[in-house]
């Protein structure tokens, strides 16, 4: 029974732990999912911020292109009609040309690919040249027969959305190039401004480090980094970002890279988002395909961590706190158990609990053949002492009784007091009745010496001591105690230092 009540205490501790453990936990996981949420609705925001303007800028410019190419090659027909009547191009007024043809700005181009010529002053002395790959496909278009209109493109020197075409002379030794400002001949496109997303998402979330845009050069020889300010075309150098890149227009598919900042060592993810367009015949459109990188800094991995140390610390505080509490709780039960089952005076055991030890005692002793003793003790004259010098000196001659007797008996021995100046010893595993008288004996030997108290009093204690035997005497507490009782009462009247309930009733 007792066990039972100890599992059934611990079994409720125990439950409303893993109660409390639950609500923290999941209260942890609903703050990790908020978070997570946060965080990937505003970088899907991002991303589809940058990529729609990408798309909008596409499709607009899509459905101008081809208008622009007819537009521009009816104005170059202009400059070689004027070319055929005065070959000399150092001698024209410009100006009053760029009247004839407005919204567009005038090149002249040499043989050395360089413009000597120009109504946009910010490109005079421009070397294409200095760039391999263009002048390649300048070169050819100057030794060429025909118009040709580029997409459009981001001017190297002024960074802004340019339209481009390119007609040679017929003696080719000049290029006639025409210009148009998309910006400022379509003002719708100042919505579709990709660096200005791409800032704005970086300054609007934390979480965001760096928002870029990539696109290859003609025949895909090399992967280039659009940019706001001058360079605006850098040819990318890293192999890693040149490899995820490649992968992401290869497949069309989203591409992601953890990186770890070596200088700083915070951690860094780089999502590559593809903008793949094809022509209508299903070859990719180089000049129209985009990469988009956003970097993301580490500051909802961060945020994802204090959750989780201030998870663990609420769980270490519970745990601390309901610890302590479940401990606060066994103790309790544990004390009012065993004042259940002791004497509070000298905590030995209580009448009780001594007969729950003799009837366990009874069923090791039947089962292996062996013999015990009740010994009931009674102090003589202790009410004279109570009376003479009061309650504390008597509960200090109580306590000295007490301490001889647990001292120099055997462990296995029990001592209990039932009340008053009554005491009971349990002896078990005897060989025989006299083992009891030895200890009777032992224990008057023990008091021949007097008891001192605190205040200086000496007491000379005696006892009257009455014997029951199992099997002799019964085999039950109940009858082995009331019958070591009534030796006791026996040894009482007949001034004597024990009794044993046998030889009483021989008498």
């Amino acid at each position: 029974m007792k066990n039972i009540r100890y599992i059934f205490a611990l079994s409720i501790i125990i439950i409303v732990y893993i109660i409390l453990l639950t609500f923290f936990y999941n209260n942890y996981e609903n703050t990790v999912e908020i978070i997570e949420s946060e965080y990937g609705a505003k970088h899907k925001l991002v991303e589809e911020s940058v990529y729609n303007t990408i798309k909008y800028a596409d499709t607009i410019l899509g459905i101008t292109e081809q208008q622009l190419n007819v537009e521009m090659q009816k104005k170059s027909l202009i400059l070689l009609n004027k070319y055929s009547e005065e070959p000399d191009v150092m001698t024209w007024d410009l100006q009053a040309l760029k009247n004839e043809i407005p919204d567009c700005d005038i090149y002249i181009i040499n043989e050395d690919l360089k413009v000597v010529r120009t109504t946009f002053a910010d490109d005079l002395g421009l070397d294409f040249k200095e760039f391999p790959t263009f002048s390649k496909l300048l070169d050819s278009r100057l030794q060429g027969n025909s118009f040709v209109a580029d997409r459009l493109d981001i001017s190297t020197n002024t960074g802004k959305l340019m339209k481009y075409s390119y007609t040679p002379t017929p003696d080719h030794k000049y290029i006639l190039e025409l210009s148009i400002n998309i910006e400022e001949r379509f003002p719708v496109l100042t919505n579709a401004d990709i660096f200005a997303v791409a800032e704005q998402s970086t300054m609007q979330y934390p979480s965001v480090e760096n928002v870029a845009i990539y696109k290859t050069n003609f025949g895909r020889k090399s992967i280039l980094k659009i940019s706001k300010s001058k360079p605006y075309y850098n040819v990318v150098m890293d192999n890693n970002k040149l490899a995820q890149i490649q992968k992401a227009l290869k497949s069309d598919e989203v591409q992601l890279d953890n990186l770890i900042d070596k200088s700083s060592g915070n951690s860094f993810t780089h999502k590559y988002i593809p903008y793949v367009v094809n022509t209508r015949d299903g070859e990719y459109s180089w000049w129209n395909s985009y990469v988009i990188e956003v970097v993301y800094n580490n500051l909802g991995f961060n945020e994802l961590n204090n959750q989780k140390t201030v998870f663990w610390k609420n769980i270490g505080l519970v745990t601390l706190v309901y610890l302590t509490f479940a401990l606060l709780i066994l103790y309790l039960l544990l004390k009012s158990e065993h004042m259940a089952y002791h004497d509070p005076l000298t905590n030995l055991p209580n009448r009780k609990l001594f007969e729950r030890s003799i009837n366990q005692a009874i069923v090791d002793a039947e089962k292996n053949k062996l013999k015990l003793a009740v010994l009931f003790l009674d102090l003589d004259n202790f009410k004279k002492i109570n009376d003479t010098y009061g309650h504390e000196v008597g509960d200090s001659v109580l306590k000295e009784v007490t301490s001889r007797l647990r001292t120099n008996l055997r462990e296995s021995d029990i001592v209990s007091r039932l009340g008053g100046d009554e005491f009971t010893i349990l002896l078990s595993d005897i060989k025989s009745e006299d083992n009891s008288i030895e200890v009777a004996n032992k224990i008057n030997s023990l008091f021949q010496a007097p008891i001192k108290t605190g205040d200086n009093h000496e007491f000379q204690i005696e006892f009257s001591i009455g014997i029951s035997c199992y099997p002799k005497d019964g085999d039950k507490s109940e009858s082995l105690m009331k019958k070591a009782d009534m030796a006791m009462y026996h040894a009482k009247s007949q001034q004597l230092e024990y009794s044993m309930y046998y030889d009483q009733l021989k008498r």
